[in-house]
């Protein structure tokens, strides 16, 4: 189990890396984010950049379970759900150019790995930046 952890982790950094070069430094004054509840709808599908709702929630963050990332979103109750929705959300927020997110995709992603081997403050720590008020219609 500790094995799988460090590789884990280590892929993580590496696509941390990666992903740090892509996604720009945010030029925000004040913090901005929308909720799962915002992402999730029909109506807003067309406002995810870079990831589809249909990606393999597994395959973006490396760890957790087999299901798209809208499912991710739409997943009730607390815990791992709570974690799971509010990770989505906060990578939808740091990936389009028009929400002034405090996070980078990167960070996000080892965040949540991080919090799925013990961290359970995350999902609270993410929860408050996802709704921190949401400039998209």
């Amino acid at each position: 189990m500790k094995k799988r952890l460090l590789l884990v982790m280590a892929v993580l950094v590496v696509v941390a890396i990666g992903l740090t070069m892509v996604v720009p430094a945010s030029a925000c004054c004040y913090p901005q984010g929308c909720t799962p509840g915002y992402w999730r709808q029909r109506d807003h599908l067309d406002s995810w950049v870079d990831y589809s709702p249909t990606d393999d929630f597994n395959t973006v963050f490396g760890v957790g379970p087999q299901i798209s990332l809208l499912d991710a979103l739409w997943a009730r109750g607390g815990g791992e759900n709570a974690l799971m929705r509010h990770a989505v959300a906060a990578l939808l927020n740091a990936a389009h150019p028009d929400v002034c997110f405090d996070a980078r995709n990167a960070q996000i992603a080892i965040w949540y790995i991080s919090a799925h081997w013990g961290e359970a403050s995350l999902k609270d720590f993410l929860a408050g930046h996802n709704e921190s008020g949401c400039p998209l219609n």
